[in-house]
């Protein structure tokens, strides 16, 4: 009588074939005690399926006390890595998973903590400026009504009327200063508003020699305006814009200039795009 207990995954009888092949290879050993069934049994051996699958097996032969004579085959398919992975698949996926959203809830706190400080610094400063511009409306709308009524006096000196023109353009200039810093500190202004429209070259340069020559003069700082001889070319953009960046060179370059030393403005013109030069002579 032959009992077999088979696991595998290919044709039968070829894998059997492959069983007994192998079986003949091995050697058995023969467990036996009186009264009871002995045992021919072969060890634990590996042979090769079909389809390059690897398989255990066991050949038994129990012999009962009346001769009866049962023969055991245990087949076992190994499984390879890729079925181990297969069935570990979603297990190792979900865990992923949730490793993923820890990372991201963990991050996303810390950090929230640690811009907690840099947030509470720009508040403190977008405050202060906003307070700022506010105590600064009132002087100067009081700054503002001077030049009128310096304009309105019977003075024929063409100094004193060049000075309060100038005074009165760099009051504008600061009431739009002031607006723009209450902008910046507004928490809903995410960026500026540029109003473009065409420039005059030569009247913009006129109008930043004429507010800093005064200043120069004082610093005894000789200020030379270059003016192109030929037309410039039609330049759009924000003008109070750019009057405000080049103010700010030339308050740099005043600061880092010495006596009696030069500062030159001027322009370079191409197709597309024009330079503007402010240029010092003074230390570094």
């Amino acid at each position: 009588m032959t009992a077999a207990v088979i696991l595998y995954s290919e044709i039968p009888d070829t894998l059997l074939e492959r069983f007994r092949i192998q079986t003949d290879k091995e050697d058995t050993f023969i467990i036996t005690n009186d009264n009871k069934p002995a045992t021919n049994q072969s060890g634990i051996f590996e042979f090769n399926g079909t389809r390059n699958d690897d398989y255990f097996g066991i050949l038994a032969a129990i012999v009962m006390p009346n001769n009866t004579v049962y023969h055991l085959s245990l087949i076992y398919r190994q499984q390879s890595l890729f079925d181990i992975l297969a069935k570990q698949a979603f297990l190792y996926v979900s865990l992923w998973f949730l490793s993923l959203i820890a990372v991201t809830i963990m991050s996303h706190f810390l950090i929230k903590k640690a811009l907690e400080p840099t947030e509470a610094m720009l508040k403190s400063q977008k405050d202060f400026i906003a307070s700022a511009s506010h105590e600064l409306k009132s002087p100067l709308a009081v700054i503002l009504a001077n030049p009128e009524k310096l304009e309105q006096l019977q003075i024929a000196d063409t100094e004193f009327r060049k000075s309060v023109k100038i005074l009165d353009n760099e009051c504008m200039r600061m009431s739009k200063l002031v607006r723009n810093m209450l902008l910046l500190a507004s928490s809903d202004a995410k960026s500026w508003t540029l109003c473009k429209n065409t420039i005059d070259i030569d009247t913009l340069l006129i109008s930043l020699y004429e507010a800093y020559e005064p200043i120069c003069t004082s610093k005894k700082i000789r200020l030379r305006l270059e003016i192109s001889e030929s037309s410039y070319p039609k330049f759009c953009a924000d003008g109070e814009r750019l009057f405000q960046i080049l103010t700010i060179f030339m308050a740099n370059a005043i600061h880092h200039s010495i006596n009696n030393k030069q500062i030159e403005i001027k322009t370079a013109a191409a197709a597309n795009h024009i330079t503007f030069f402010v240029t010092s002579h003074g230390s570094d």
